[in-house]
């Protein structure tokens, strides 16, 4: 009996050093996570760091744009406003010089505004 005693606390002492390594392993692997969990954190902190700097860069082009683009809608206006075109006027010359006085002449007397021709085609 006695026998049976110091054998069963042998495996006793032999389970619980098992069970000791055990933990032990278990705990280096909960070490390592917690490294990992923080490695990951600053990773993530970086990314979403660089996501807004994006996101603010993005921001500023489409604002940039919105910009470009009222600037190209109002240089368009303005060079429709100064472009006429004249249909349907009866001029028998093909002299430029002619037809620009006509025009001139035309735009005077008949709108009754003063306008300088650069070109006639």
């Amino acid at each position: 009996m006695l026998k049976s005693v110091v054998e069963d606390t042998r495996t006793i002492r032999e389970e619980q050093k098992r069970t000791s390594e055990e933990i032990k392993g278990v705990g280096k692997e909960i070490s390592e996570i917690a490294q990992n969990q923080e490695q990951y954190k600053e990773e993530i902190t970086q990314l979403k760091e660089s996501n807004e700097k994006m996101v603010r860069e993005l921001h500023g082009l489409k604002t940039e744009i919105i910009a470009a683009k009222e600037r190209i809608e109002k240089l368009e206006k303005e060079k429709r406003k100064k472009n006429i075109v004249a249909q349907g006027m009866k001029i028998n010359e093909n002299k430029q010089s002619i037809i620009r006085e006509a025009m001139k002449n035309f735009m005077d007397k008949e709108m009754g505004v003063r306008v300088e021709v650069s070109s006639c085609s």
